[in-house]
């Protein structure tokens, strides 16, 4: 079944805190001490920073529903962007997660394709991201999806000093929207 994808707003706040806390802690809580966790979400995935967010013009949120179930969520953003990336008209995806129970049920390839689509459809020429070096699912997710190393930068896990690479995808076809 393929998931519903919607626009966040701010009706979709407490959703979206939850959403936000409970993958976040799934993917990453084996890997980092409770401290840097909880600092690093405190900061983040606050209502009060989520809100923000949301309220932010540059910043655009989605989330993925099965039978009315929030099952993943994305954050694009426009706020920042590598000099290594020149004159591109470049957004970044800065989230994309997926409950850990729904996974391999093709939602993330649905939230890609909805990165994708929204990306051209506002004419940006050039997806990146950031991802944890050590995280071999993901990068083999954006690998698969054509994005490529073009380099790396720190990432700040509460006091935890990390490596994301960073990873572009060239949007230049509609062909870029099939799901590999």
């Amino acid at each position: 079944m393929s998931p519903s994808i919607k626009q966040t707003t701010l009706d979709d706040l407490l959703v979206l805190k939850d959403l936000s806390t409970s993958t976040f802690i799934e993917s990453y809580f084996a890997y980092n001490t409770p401290e840097n966790m909880r600092k690093y979400m405190g900061q983040y995935f606050s209502l009060a920073n989520l809100q923000k967010e949301l309220a932010d013009p540059n910043n655009h949120f989605a989330i993925a529903y099965i039978n009315d179930a929030p099952v993943g969520y994305i954050k694009m953003s426009i706020n920042s962007k590598p000099t290594e990336l020149g004159s591109a008209k470049a957004i970044e995806i800065e989230r994309i997660y997926v409950a850990q129970k729904h996974q391999g049920k093709n939602i993330g390839a649905s939230l890609m394709t909805y990165c994708i689509n929204y990306a051209i459809a506002n004419q940006y020429d050039t997806l990146w991201l950031g991802v944890w070096e050590h995280n071999s699912k993901a990068k083999n997710f954006y690998n698969k999806w054509g994005f490529e190393v073009f380099g790396d930068h720190i990432f700040l896990l509460g006091h935890d000093v990390q490596t994301d690479l960073l990873l572009k995808k060239p949007l230049q076809e509609k062909s870029d929207i099939q799901n590999p």
